[in-house]
């Protein structure tokens, strides 16, 4: 009965860890995503602007031909593996070895809008974060 009580209580908190450790419900908390050998044709977009804490993208080894520009919003990824992929957009190897500059492509193929919008973002952010001392 103890136990119950605990599960029910973990339940109407929101704890859901019990039943999802590895986060994939919560793209938001995600830091690590490997997804490579898993035959992926695309990146589902609603997901991918989702992924704001991520680090570290493995997508070596799938089916993508295409890279949807809200990864290119993604400013905390510092390692993106995509060697294996047949995508149709050529990049140069210089391009793809370096995530900053790859993501910068990906950012610039965004609709002016949403470039704006972003960039209000990451400027607000920016500011807010300063100290006025």
């Amino acid at each position: 009965q103890q136990q119950q009580q605990q599960q029910q209580r973990q339940q109407q908190q929101g704890d859901y860890n019990h039943r999802d450790p590895s986060g994939v419900s919560r793209p938001s908390q995600l830091v690590d995503l490997i997804l490579a050998d898993n035959y992926l044709e695309q990146l589902d977009p609603a997901i991918v602007e989702r992924l704001v804490n991520l680090q570290r993208l493995d997508l070596t080894c799938n089916k993508l031909k295409e890279l949807p520009h809200q990864l290119g919003f993604l400013s905390r990824i510092s390692a993106l593996s995509l060697a294996g992929n047949p995508l149709t957009t050529k990049f140069k190897s210089s391009d793809l070895n370096d995530p900053k500059s790859l993501l910068q492509i990906l950012r610039n193929r965004a609709p002016k809008e949403v470039q704006s919008t972003h960039q209000y973002d990451i400027l607000y952010k920016t500011s807010s974060d300063c100290n006025d001392t």
